[in-house]
């Protein structure tokens, strides 16, 4: 039996779709088999051992691939009875374990070997060596460690491709690749390697068409320096990212023949470097991304005629595109200007450029309206950010023909008009459509609901008005956000109860109650609905059918009635906030089941509202593939190097919600979203004692119970939220001391008790010593810093000790003696001290002194004759 086994095609196994059984198990009949394909099943392991001996029968088979399967062990030493085996793929499988000697003695005849994409670990085992033949080793994408060279690897003279990307290898690139000559890939990406890198390494390397190197910080420093001598190679690839590079090596100066230029996340700087492009007219990629290259973007005329691929996102490009940038630019099918400086209007030659399917300008300066003639001609485009910019104008009008869009995000522009498609554009495949922050108008129309595979729906902050229409439901949307606009009418619930994650309803104008079957939905993380005017009760249906929600927002409605007791039921929730309504009675004693921030860092990154979509997987991987087959020839047509050229896919859509904390309006978005917790009460007339089980929320970071009639003692227990960052417990009926257990809250930076009626020395210790005059104004028996009234000093009564009992009158003459003469001397040198500055003072004293002189003298002349007088008669 010869030739190919028909999968495909008019007479392929696909046609059998209603095939229930398909046995291969007796290949084994076949001993002359050559080539055996098995890729993309779901074949498990490790083999059973009747299976391994009945394939150890095909012994001329050549080429096996059972790639993509599901082998969880390794399997290698069961296929050692293969003594013509010369292919051998078993990449993308799940196998774990380590590399024994065994496993690679037996098959001396392997020309290419590819085990990337598993989970085997270890040592790379030295028999290695004994692959004498071996063409192609790709050991990618596990956990491989050690150092360089492997023991025996630089022993396989015949190697053309050495791919060690994405494992643990560590210490300096080995100088024993300066004698494999027959290189003609090398990839090193992803490692720990360490010391100084130098391209003379390579010099006697006449084959080398392919280099990729990434460096994990500055461990590995890359020499950029002038060569010696130019190389014997001329490179088709060329990969240096992360290597903190601050110019291009002198290497480029001598390649010519490029087709891939990776020197991402670098620090370059300097201009656009023309130069290299206008050296290698065959390029069809260039990637600058994250360096800090400026000036303007300057593209030559006549050298890019075959670039398919452009990034030079995040970096300090700044001015205006070219006229002819489009021209240029004609067989592009990726460009991403994204976080630059560009400004002025986007190029109505950008419509030259039809194969676009990805165009990312986002977070620039541009303005001026979208060129029509994009929106017309370029309908192969799939990805269109031009999100954080200035455009303005109508784009959706007549002109729209951009049938093909998955992801359409205009978000933080300045667009006007309404939402209008001609007839025959449909949209059917979107998946992200993104037009908030804009000043969009009118209705929304109800045709959104023919889009069966949209995901991501953000019409924010625009000028929507009118009712949402429910005629069509949204099967597919996971988030929706429809805050910030001028809808009214009652509350939509027309959503798929098994997709929606998220639901922004916040800063309208619904009104009504709540219907019970919009708390349903058991994917639900999300629900944003404060700044409406919704009134009534919360629906008893609250509590059973929301399992996965993790934010609750109903804040500045007219809610009233008691906060139901079956929001306890809602375990998961990090964040309620029900404040600004009319709830009455008290707070719930059992909040404290709720889990409010118990939630470790894994569960949160991955609620995280990032969205990924498997049919932009494709799109990628099918741009990415064509790019790659369109530059490599390899050694066997049936393989193909995966070499990962970074394709920036995700959508940076951000939901968010509004929250109270540390007295300012906070808006949480992303991660944020699902790290915050709090619980926000205030300003309803919630009445009785704080409750004393809240202090069992120990990772809760804000909690707002004020403006409310609550009354009592602040609990103690408050004292048990060590990661509070906000307390505010303002504008009610307390009473009693503040707990001095409080002052152990080491991150709270907002404490605010004013307007109530505490009493006592306000505790001024450790961060309560940052806490100002406000947080305590209006509590009328509160004393001590940082108020200004004094607290009283109480009375404390001398008890006479046994030795002076009765003793009273005895006094202790030498402290006596030392304090008079003390006070004497001091009050003699004050007197003398004012006399000797004051002139005035100096003579009154001594007309005082004079005039007692005076009268001295004669009170005594006068006494004294008188007296004498009276002795002499």
């Amino acid at each position: 039996m010869g030739g190919s086994f028909p999968i495909q095609g008019s007479n392929g196994l696909l046609r059998l779709q209603k095939l229930e059984t398909l046995d291969l198990s007796e290949l084994s009949v076949f001993e002359n088999l050559e080539f055996l394909d098995l890729s993309f099943n779901n074949l498990e392991g490790p083999p059973a051992t009747q299976d391994l001996k009945k394939l150890s029968k095909l012994r001329k088979l050549e080429h096996l691939d059972l790639s993509f399967n599901r082998f969880n062990k390794n399997i290698m030493r069961s296929l050692e009875s293969l003594p013509s085996l010369k292919f051998l793929d078993l990449s993308s499988n799940r196998m774990e374990g380590s590399l024994s000697d065994q496993d690679l003695k037996s098959s001396t005849k392997l020309e290419i070997l590819d085990l990337s994409f598993n989970n085997l670990v270890g040592n790379v085992p030295s028999t290695v060596r004994e692959l004498a033949s071996l063409k192609v080793l790709s050991l990618a994408e596990n956990g491989f460690n050690g150092s360089l060279p492997i023991p025996g690897i630089c022993e396989l003279n015949r190697l053309q491709e050495l791919d060690l990307n994405g494992n643990s290898f560590e210490g300096i690139i080995p100088q024993c690749l300066n004698n494999m000559t027959s290189l003609r890939l090398i990839n090193l990406e992803g490692n720990h390697f360490e010391g100084s890198f130098k391209f003379s390494l390579f010099m006697n390397h006449s084959k080398l068409k392919t280099l990729v190197l990434t460096c994990d910080g500055d461990k590995l420093k890359i020499d950029t320096e002038h060569l010696h001598q130019s190389p014997l190679f001329q490179l088709e690839m060329l990969k240096l990212s992360n290597c903190n590079l601050k110019n291009i090596s002198q290497l480029l100066l001598y390649q010519y023949r490029l087709e891939a230029i990776d020197l991402s996340h670098n620090n370059l700087r300097g201009m656009f470097p023309t130069w290299l492009v206008e050296k290698n007219t065959e390029l069809k990629l260039l990637n600058l991304r994250e360096n800090s290259l400026s000036g303007q973007f300057h593209l030559p005329a006549n050298s890019m005629r075959d670039i398919q691929f452009v990034d030079v996102s995040s970096n300090h490009f700044s001015g205006q595109l070219q006229d002819d940038f489009g021209k240029i630019l004609s067989n592009a099918m990726w460009i991403n200007l994204s976080n630059n400086h560009f400004e002025g209007y986007l190029p109505s030659s950008i419509y030259v450029a039809s194969k676009l399917e990805v165009l990312d300008l986002s977070s620039n300066n541009f303005s001026g309206k979208v060129p029509k003639e994009l929106l017309r001609w370029c309908t192969n485009l799939r990805l269109l950010w031009l999100s954080h910019n200035k455009f303005h104008g109508e784009i959706f009008s007549s002109h729209f023909n951009l049938s093909k869009l998955l992801y359409l995000e205009l978000r933080n522009n300045q667009f006007t008009g309404g939402l209008y498609l001609p007839n025959n554009v449909k949209l059917s495949s979107l998946e992200v459509f993104d037009i908030s922050n804009n000043r969009m108008e009118g209705e929304i129309p109800s045709w959104i609901g023919n889009w069966t595979r949209l995901r991501i729906l953000s019409l924010n902050s625009n000028l929507f008005e009118g009712q949402f229409p429910c005629k069509e439901m949204l099967l597919s949307v996971e988030y929706l956000d429809l805050s910030h606009n001028v809808l009214r009418g009652p509350l939509p619930y027309c959503f798929n109860q098994n997709s929606l994650k998220q639901l922004n309803l916040e800063g309208n104008q619904f009104w009504g109650s709540m219907p019970s079957e919009l708390f349903n939905f058991s994917t639900l993380k999300v629900l944003n609905l404060r700044d409406n005017n919704l009134s009534g009760s919360i629906p008893h249906n609250i509590s059973g059918n929301l399992p996965s929600l993790k934010v609750l927002s109903l804040g500045n409605n007219y809610l009233q009635g008691l906060i139901p007791e079956l929001f306890c039921q809602l375990t998961n929730i990090n964040t309620l906030d029900l404040s600004n309504n009319y709830f009455s009675g008290s707070v719930p004693q059992c909040f404290y089941n709720i889990f409010f921030g118990k939630i470790d860092a894994k569960r949160a990154i991955s609620n995280s509202p990032e969205y990924t979509s498997d049919i932009v997987f494709l799109l990628l991987d099918e741009i990415y593939d064509n790019l790659i087959d369109s530059i490599y020839d390899e050694p066997d047509p049936s393989y193909s190097p995966r070499i990962q050229f970074e394709l920036d896919f995700v959508t940076r859509i951000q939901f968010g919600f509004d929250f109270v904390t540390k007295n300012r309006l906070d808006v949480y978005k992303a991660d944020f979203l699902y790290w915050m917790s709090g619980l926000d009460l205030s300003c309803n007339n919630l009445t009785g004692n704080i409750p004393v089980a809240l202090g069992n929320l120990s990772l809760i970071h804000a909690l707002n119970l004020s403006h409310n009639r609550l009354m009592g003692p602040i609990p103690i227990s408050l004292s048990k939220l060590v990661e509070v960052e906000s307390l505010d417990l303002s504008y009610n009926y307390l009473s009693g001391e503040i707990p001095s257990e409080l002052t152990n809250l080491v991150r709270l930076g907002v404490f605010n008790v004013s307007h109530n009626n505490l009493s006592g020395e306000i505790p001024f210790t450790k961060q309560f010593s940052t806490f100002e005059e406000n947080s305590y104004e209006e509590n009328p028996l509160l004393c001590g810093p940082p108020l200004d009234k004094s607290c009283p000093t109480p009375y404390s009564p001398i008890v006479p000790s046994d030795e002076t009992q009765g003793k009273w009158f005895e006094i202790d003459f030498i402290a006596f003696y030392a304090s008079f003469g003390a006070t004497y001397f001091m009050f003699l040198l004050g007197f003398v001290t004012v006399l000797l500055i004051n002139p005035f003072w100096r003579r009154k004293w001594f007309h005082f002194i004079e005039n007692f002189l005076y009268s001295s003298y004669y009170f005594a002349y006068y006494t004294l004759g008188k007296l004498s007088g009276k002795l002499w008669n």
